[in-house]
């Protein structure tokens, strides 16, 4: 008998991936980054300037209590 899977394929890679809102120091537009992603270097949608990871703050990570 075939059985369902409780999570899609390759959920385990993503289960403690934590989300981070980026502010674009030149115009302010914000940029949604995940942990796995800051050895990348990303620039503004907005206007390319480069995002200084040092202005984003904590959004959201696997385990959160609150429903998302």
């Amino acid at each position: 008998m075939v059985t369902t899977p409780k999570h899609c394929p390759g959920w385990e890679s993503f289960k403690n991936l934590k989300s981070f809102t980026c502010k674009c120091a030149k115009c302010g537009a914000e940029k949604e980054i995940f942990s796995d992603e800051f050895t990348k270097s990303h620039l503004c949608a907005k206007c390319g300037a480069p995002i200084d990871f040092a202005t984003c703050s904590y959004e959201a990570g696997a385990g959160a209590p609150s429903p998302r």
